[in-house]
């Protein structure tokens, strides 16, 4: 057994290579060997001790590790000190820390790794960032840790440039889908977060590529692993184009029959609620108005009139810029095209439109406001309902950081007098992306019993605002689903969600930890409101 001697510690650098001291020979795959002392390695490292004075060994097989990286796990055994990593050896240096047991050189990997991803910023290249996925999975892979991959997680959801990086190595590993092992699987669920659709859209691709007998393992995988609740939360429409390719297969192996069986009974239980979806704006707003357009409307981002409008303003607020002369014809033919309803006028008169309000936003609102083919005139049946009223601040402390349930009831329509359930569900560990809405079906005799079968369950299709009224002034409506997700300022001293006062510079300005915008806090008289309209 070694003595007693705490590592690391400095055994003096000099003593590297010296004949008389390189009585343990570390055999390589190419080349010749590297001799060392077996008491300084076996200070270091109780599996070389055992080896070495238990069973007598004077080799070890090193053919697994390349050449630089033993030279640098010697050296640090004799230096105390891990100087000659990079990332060219990191991966066999920190393999070889652990199988020999070098705790003290495990914890100096892990502080290289740390470093590296602290490094990493919106200049770093796509295989730099790839590099740190790599050798997360390779650790899972090899190590069977998953410690690795846990510090990559958030950095890879930590902006809009890593999110992006994020995507295309997801959709880069998925694109062997047949040929990827588990833990690479793993690895993509978990950097993905939320973000469920960002793989169902990859596993839709394999689905309709692949034979329509059978699915391989890996699809089997997915199916059971992937959190499909959140996808149908976040992008219903992905939701739907799976559960579509999976109708046209004709399965012959029964347990994947069984397993479809399953995913569809679960589905089934989903058509009950339906969520709110949270939207972000700041992709849209470096387009001009025409392709503006064409993108919200083929990414399903618009749903509705009242979503369209909700970013027509968005953008129009902060950007002054000249009004196409038939954008009202052009929303318009959208409406029809898309078979939308009109806009409630009770909407668009308490739309926020206040003297900071800019000439092009103020022409807009009156050109829509003034439309009888977009907008309800007064006097007709209004679809607004109050879910829930809040008094000043205690709104912004109760909707973020509590989860709750409201019930409501509509006032007319198929739906009147019918009890709903609007769920919110506060954010995890200060997470934004953790933060959702959605709205249920209080009795199950609505779309069970009445509507008698499956095809259908149903819900209204609702459209919720935030209302807020000042002492002496008429209440005035806000978007919450185009700034679904709160937003904090760098120093978390405050947060805000709903509508944004400010534009962002970029959208990187609307994740968290970025520098946020004017603080509602001192909006402490108002009554705020959950409303919501429904949509015909």
């Amino acid at each position: 057994m070694a003595p007693d001697v705490s590592v690391p510690a400095n055994f003096g650098r000099h003593h590297i290579g010296a004949p008389s001291h390189g009585n343990l020979t570390f055999n390589m795959k190419e080349g010749a060997p590297i001799k060392a002392n077996s008491i300084i390695l076996s200070l270091n490292s109780p599996v070389i001790d055992n080896l070495t004075t238990s069973l007598h060994m004077t080799s070890v097989d090193v053919e697994d590790f390349s050449r630089e990286a033993v030279d640098c796990f010697i050296e640090a055994s004799y230096t105390g000190e891990l100087e000659e990593v990079n990332v060219g050896n990191f991966r066999d240096v920190n393999k070889m820390s652990h199988v020999f047991e070098v705790s003290w050189l495990v914890a100096k990997c892990q502080e290289f790794f740390v470093s590296y991803l602290g490094k990493l910023d919106r200049e770093s290249s796509y295989d730099d960032i790839l590099f740190a996925v790599e050798e997360a999975v390779f650790v899972m892979s090899a190590l069977k840790k998953r410690n690795f991959l846990e510090l990559v997680v958030p950095k890879l959801n930590s902006t809009f440039y890593f999110i992006s990086q994020r995507d295309i190595i997801i959709n880069q590993f998925l694109s062997n889908l047949g040929t990827i092992d588990k833990y690479q699987l793993d690895a993509c669920i978990a950097i993905a977060r939320s973000d469920v659709h960002v793989l169902v859209q990859n596993l839709i691709v394999h689905i309709k590529i692949g034979p329509k007998n059978r699915l391989d393992e890996n699809m089997r995988y997915l199916l059971k692993n992937l959190d499909l609740n959140a996808c149908y939360r976040m992008k219903p429409d992905v939701h739907e184009k799976l559960f579509s390719a999976l109708k046209e297969m004709s399965l012959s192996e029964t347990v994947d029959f069984q397993l479809i069986i399953n995913l569809f009974e679960r589905r089934s239980l989903e058509k009950i609620h339906a969520p709110i979806v949270c939207r972000v704006y700041g992709k849209y707003f470096d387009l001009d108005l025409k392709d503006m357009f064409d993108k919200l409307l083929k990414n399903h981002a618009v749903t509705n009139l009242y979503s369209l409008f909700e970013v027509l303003w968005l953008r129009l607020s902060y950007w002054n810029e000249k009004l196409e002369n038939d954008i009202i014809d052009k929303i318009v033919d959208i409406k029809t095209e898309c078979g939308w309803c009109k806009l409630d006028h009770k909407f668009i008169d308490n739309f926020v439109n206040g003297p900071n309000s800019n000439q092009s936003y103020n022409k807009f609102h009156n050109l829509v406001k003034g439309c009888d083919n977009l907008v309800n005139k007064e006097g007709a049946q209004s679809t607004y309902a109050i879910v829930h009223e809040y008094a000043g601040t205690q709104f912004l402390q109760e909707v973020l950081f509590k989860d709750h349930t409201f019930l409501f009831h509509l006032p007319n329509g198929a739906f009147a007098g019918k009890p709903f359930i609007l769920m919110l569900k506060s954010m995890e560990s200060l997470n934004p992306e953790s933060f959702f809405m959605s709205f249920y079906a209080a009795d199950d005799i609505i779309t069970r019993s009445e509507h008698g079968k499956e095809d259908s369950f149903r819900l209204p299709n609702l459209h919720f605002a935030l209302e807020i009224t000042f002492a002496g002034k008429v209440p005035t409506i806000y978007p919450i689903s185009w700034c679904g997700y709160p937003i904090r300022n760098k120093k978390m001293t405050y947060w805000e969600w709903g509508y944004l006062r400010s534009s962002p510079t970029r959208p990187d300005d609307m994740l968290p930890g970025n520098e946020g915008h004017r603080p509602w806090l001192n909006c402490n008289k108002g009554i705020y409101r959950l409303i919501c309209f429904q949509v015909t």
